[in-house]
């Protein structure tokens, strides 16, 4: 695992990068920011972007069951400028991140067990972490949907939008309008869509 050397004279030349000012609002409003993604594109190479221009960038992760992965992942993620939460620490270490001003990813195309919400996923129903939605509502701070796409040539786009969440004061509601989004965006380019675990192991309680 690498992540390469990337300054703003890149931008434009392998890797593009649109939707910077709803970033740049998002620091402005100084609520922080809950970035929400999948595993779509090269996911780690948006991170360490928008972290080596000088965005305050969260991620929150699962621990690994290899300690020595997982020690050599957050390595590479903390040499871009990544601040790294474990899904164990995440209550408290995603507040504490919105309110210093950073932008917390997360990834919401994971099996969340029992703990999570079902949402529509492809047409089945799939337990989704709530988190995002739970922040939003919670803390004010505004949602924005990301997406790396990979280009012919061994170069990437970003893609950064704000998420309107407006008129939506349910986390479960909320996760499933956020659930759509990513499915849209993976429908657009499917063969860059890496995940391999069930993605649908868990099913709802019968009634």
């Amino acid at each position: 695992m690498a992540i390469p050397p990337i300054t703003r004279s890149d931008i434009g030349t392998w890797i593009f990068l649109n939707g910077a000012d709803v970033l740049d609002e998002a620091m402005q409003a100084n609520r922080g920011g809950i970035v929400f993604s999948g595993h779509l594109g090269n996911w780690e190479l948006m991170g360490a972007l928008c972290a080596r221009l000088g965005y305050p960038v969260s991620f929150v992760v699962a621990s690994q069951s290899n300690r020595r992965v997982e020690e050599l992942i957050d390595r590479f993620r903390k040499s871009t400028g990544i601040e790294i939460i474990k899904r164990r620490d995440a209550i408290r270490g995603v507040l504490s991140a919105l309110k210093r001003g950073r932008l917390v990813a997360m990834l919401i195309d994971q099996d969340a067990h029992e703990d999570g919400t079902f949402a529509p996923f492809f047409g089945t129903p799939a337990s989704t972490p709530r988190g995002p939605a739970v922040f939003h509502l919670r803390t004010g701070a505004p949602l924005i949907f990301a997406r790396s796409v990979r280009l012919p040539g061994e170069r990437y786009r970003i893609d950064i939008e704000r998420f309107d969440a407006t008129g939506c004061t349910d986390p479960d509601d909320l996760t499933a309008r956020m659930t759509a989004r990513l499915e849209a965006a993976i429908h657009e380019t499917p063969e860059q869509w890496f995940w391999m675990h069930r993605r649908w192991k868990t099913h709802p309680v019968a009634s």
